[in-house]
């Protein structure tokens, strides 16, 4: 983890020790994160279906959890061709599947990827996870917990409609929100 630094939350009632999150280690922490339970046991370390999904699921982790609009990413998401996009999410998510931290696998069925954490990674990511305060790691399970398995077009149409300022850039707009977007 990075530096702390102070944050007055935006209500300014009182200021909050919020610890800055790497690109990195908000992909490790996405990848790690429960996406729900199975059997009344929480099931860590669930793949994510697809780069543009793991991308959108740490922007709504930014844009809609306390500790995201608390200013706890030390990375920024700009309009991108696919909606919101961050270049640092991208070289991050390139450079740790080089070192074989995560792996992108074919997705069965479709075009795409399935990222997940490798067994050489697993350890790193957990200890991050570990790491995490609270209320910082129940951000990330909300937002995985929620959108991991929804239908990929429920997921685009969601942010397209939520954030219509981050799609400005977007090649798919129209495709994801009609022809009369």
């Amino acid at each position: 983890m990075e530096q702390q630094y102070r944050m007055e939350f935006a209500a300014g009632l009182h200021a909050q020790e919020v610890q800055r999150i790497s690109a990195g280690d908000a992909i490790r922490a996405v990848l790690i994160c429960p996406d729900g339970e199975q059997d009344g046991r929480l099931t860590f370390g669930a793949p994510i279906p697809g780069r543009t999904r793991l991308m959108k699921e740490l922007f709504l982790v930014s844009r809609e959890t306390e500790v995201g609009q608390a200013g706890a990413f030390g990375f920024e998401f700009t309009p991108g061709p696919y909606g919101p996009s961050s270049v640092e999410v991208q070289h991050e998510l390139d450079r740790l599947t080089t070192i074989g931290d995560v792996l992108q696998d074919p997705l069965e069925r479709g075009d795409g990827t399935l990222v997940r954490i490798s067994e050489r990674g697993y350890e790193w990511a957990r200890s991050i996870w570990s790491a995490l305060p609270p209320e910082t790691a129940r951000g990330f399970y909300s937002i995985k917990s929620r959108f991991n398995q929804v239908p990929y077009a429920a997921l685009m149409f969601y942010v397209y409609s939520a954030y219509a300022e981050f799609t400005a850039n977007s090649r798919i707009r129209e495709e994801v929100l009609g022809p009369h977007a």
